[in-house]
This record gives structure tokens, C-alpha cells and sequence, in this order.
């Protein structure tokens, strides 16, 4: 029989309330499966499986039995779990790069202690971090409310601090790292507004494209470590 390897997130708890399989063993699914609808469903990518993280363990996973594919999502009949890591690091530090990435669309200077934690990640620094990009969010909602001009510039700002505000959250490192990479798209699309819509294109497609590939790098790295 022919499996396919991909990527899923787990929490605590498989949808439904059922345990999380050990390795090694099989998951099965009765029934058809329907891609975004039902089956074991996982991705090809790590990046797509991000998006639709319920919990911050990333697996390896091999789907077979009954298969479908597209889109990046693969679903199926059966799924076995082959490695696993807690990817909470991962998934943050993943998040700090996305709001590092749009630092420059700030419209002031960010204090020195949101970047000490964007860069370095240190805890200690977190809780101070996370009020800096709080107040910046606060400051430029009020300046965009009363904005008659230059509000694209404001909303790239915006967007900019709203990455570094959930980049600083841990709540949820899975919706952290989702929410700071799209804060960032929003951020990069606003400010290429006025150079017209080829521009906003390009921008959005090199920071996925960016995105992508530091993501899977990320993963990559961390189960050779796991395994080594």
C-alpha cells in the first residue's frame, strides 16, 4: 500500500475529544474522505500545516488507505504518526522573524526592549515587549482614526506593531506565528498601496515565499536535532 509523508499539528486532544496516537500507531477513518471536509487529513508543507494548527506538537505523519490530494492538503483513511517534536520555540521564533521582517514600516522608533525580544527571545523580556507593541498598536489606531492623509503609511505601521504584539503573545504559539506572519503580509501590502498593484503582489509573494522557506528550514533543523 502507498503512503504519503506530510505534517500535522496536534494539541492536548484530537478533534472530538480522542487521545493523540502514539508513534507508530494508525489512526483509521471510516468513511470517504473529502479534502477540507472529512478524513485524517494532513499537509505537504509544514507552512500549510501551520494555518491549521490545533495545538503546537508538529508531526510526521504517513497518510494511506483511501487518499486525496490537492492544494497542499492531503486526506485519507489512515494516518500514523512517525516523529513528533513540541515546536512551541519553533512557532515563536518563527513569529519574532515575521514582525523583525517589518520593523522599517514603523512609523516611530520601536524601544529597545520590543527588539531585544524580537531578536533574541529572551523571557525575561517578553512581558516589557509585549506592552511596547500594545502602546504602539493604541498610538496608531488613534492616529489613524484621525488620519486624512498618508493612512496607508499608518495601517503598514499598524500592521507592523499588531505582528510584534501577537509575536510577543504565548498563549498560543501556533495562532501567534499564523497571526504575526499575516499581520506582516497586511503590513507589506499597505505600503506598496500607491506603487499600484503589481507591487503589492510582488511584496506579498516574496514574504510568503520567504515565509515558506525559513518555516520548513525550521522544521527541517529541528527534527535532525531530534534525531541526532
Amino acid at each position: 500500500m502507498t503512503t504519503v509523508r506530510a505534517y500535522h499539528f496536534v494539541g492536548r486532544k484530537l478533534p472530538g475529544g480522542r487521545p493523540v496516537p502514539k508513534d507508530g500507531e494508525t489512526l483509521y477513518f471510516k468513511g470517504k474522505p473529502i479534502l477540507f471536509h472529512r478524513g485524517l487529513r494532513a499537509f505537504l508543507h509544514p507552512f500549510d500545516a501551520m494555518w491549521a494548527a490545533d495545538g503546537h506538537v508538529l508531526c510526521i505523519v504517513e497518510i494511506g488507505g483511501n487518499v486525496v490530494q490537492g492544494g497542499g492538503e492531503i486526506a485519507g483513511t489512515e494516518r500514523t504518526i512517525v516523529a513528533r517534536l513540541d515546536a512551541t520555540k519553533l512557532l515563536m521564533y518563527f513569529a519574532r522573524m515575521q514582525a523583525v521582517s517589518v520593523l522599517r514600516n514603523w512609523l516611530m522608533d520601536p524601544r529597545d526592549e520590543l527588539i531585544d525580544y524580537l531578536m533574541t527571545g529572551r523571557p525575561s523580556l517578553i512581558k516589557a515587549a509585549h506592552l511596547c507593541a500594545k502602546k504602539a498598536v493604541t498610538m496608531l489606531r488613534g492616529l489613524l482614526s484621525e488620519s486624512t492623509t498618508g493612512a496607508n503609511e499608518v495601517r503598514a505601521a499598524l500592521d507592523a506593531a499588531r505582528s510584534a504584539a501577537v509575536a510577543t503573545t504565548h498563549r498560543r504559539p501556533e495562532h501567534s506565528a499564523a497571526a504575526a506572519h499575516a499581520m506582516a503580509i497586511f503590513s507589506v501590502c499597505e505600503k506598496e498601496v500607491f506603487s499600484g498593484r503589481a507591487a503589492v503582489f510582488a511584496a506579498r509573494k516574496s514574504l510568503e515565499a520567504s515565509a515558506r522557506n525559513m518555516f520548513a528550514e525550521l522544521v527541517d533543523e529541528s527534527f535532525v536535532r531530534l534525531e541526532g
